[in-house]
């Protein structure tokens, strides 16, 4: 079974002083991770987050969202040009191969 575990990546501004209380975090897009190797939505949203997402005092990346393969494409804008480049663009993780 194939899933889509979307993330949420914010950056944080706070340059100079990071971790240090004042941090200010922007929300500044994400990735759609498509999921192989997995029988459980659960299962290929923690490997995402465990093995794909980032976590320091600069940046933090979360899975926001997770659907099976055919939800996520049935969910996709119509724009042909658009919905090509959302699929293109999402990046393919095998369990096997990681």
């Amino acid at each position: 079974m194939k899933f889509v575990i979307s993330t949420q990546y914010l950056e944080n501004y706070n340059c100079d002083n990071p971790g240090e209380g004042d941090d200010y975090f922007k929300f500044k897009g994400g990735s759609d991770y498509v999921v192989s190797g997995f029988d459980r939505i659960q299962d290929a949203t923690v490997f995402v987050l465990d093995t794909k997402c980032f976590n320091n005092d600069m940046c933090k990346e979360f899975p926001a969202s997770w659907h099976t393969y055919d939800e996520w494409l049935a969910n996709l804008p119509e724009d042909p040009e658009y919905r090509e480049f959302l699929i293109d663009s999402a990046r393919t993780v095998d369990r096997q191969a990681a």
